[in-house]
């Protein structure tokens, strides 16, 4: 916890980068404790918070660490697995930020937690996670993930009313449906994972 706090920038980018192997070694209290404060770090003014302040606080031109973050962020979803609403508590607000990043590498890096986090959302993991009974987690379900499309086709591509979409948002927002395609195919999830997922990017 000390270190992840350091005000040295390459001490907390070496714990940013090795966060998710070490914290999978811990018990599961832990772990979900470890995480809480790795999200409240990220959000801070030290890191994504600093693009709240000024454009010209310098954290905003270390765009290594946002990307540590990106890269680290499949890995947070994995260490949730078995909680869904605290990945969209805790990591759905991060990825956020760092699919709208001016840096593109971290925009880049960011999007492949996107199908994570979709699986995450499936009613069947949902289920299994115990969070609700079988028709609320279903409804649930459905509901958050049609937020993060709604969000992404609103934030990445733009009102459908404008004219232009800039060319980067819409590169992105293609990469982003085909990663998720990719897990659709190379992945485990069930047929009704495979549904979910896709009946809510299907309308793209």
């Amino acid at each position: 916890q000390q270190f992840i706090r350091d005000t040295d920038d390459s001490v907390r980018l070496n714990v940013l980068r090795n966060f998710p192997w070490l914290v999978t070694l811990l018990s599961a209290e832990v772990r979900q404790e470890l995480v809480l404060l790795w999200a409240e770090i990220v959000k801070g003014e030290d890191l994504l918070g600093a693009h709240k302040r000024s454009v010209t606080n310098p954290m905003l031109l270390n765009w290594r660490q946002r990307d540590y973050v990106a890269r680290s962020l499949p890995d947070m979803m994995t260490l949730v697995r078995d909680n869904p609403t605290m990945a969209q508590e805790c990591l759905w607000p991060i990825l956020q930020m760092l699919l709208i990043d001016s840096v593109n590498v971290v925009r880049q890096d960011a999007e492949w937690a996107i199908p994570l986090l979709l699986r995450l959302y499936c009613a069947e993991n949902v289920k299994r996670a115990g969070e609700h009974t079988t028709i609320v987690d279903k409804r649930w379900s459905a509901d958050v993930c049609q937020d993060v499309v709604s969000w992404m086709k609103e934030t990445i591509l733009g009102s459908s009313a404008s004219k232009t979409i800039n060319f980067d948002r819409r590169q992105l927002y293609c990469r982003i449906c085909a990663t998720v395609g990719l897990a659709l195919r190379f992945g485990d999830l069930s047929k009704s994972e495979q549904w979910d997922v896709s009946y809510h990017l299907q309308e793209s």
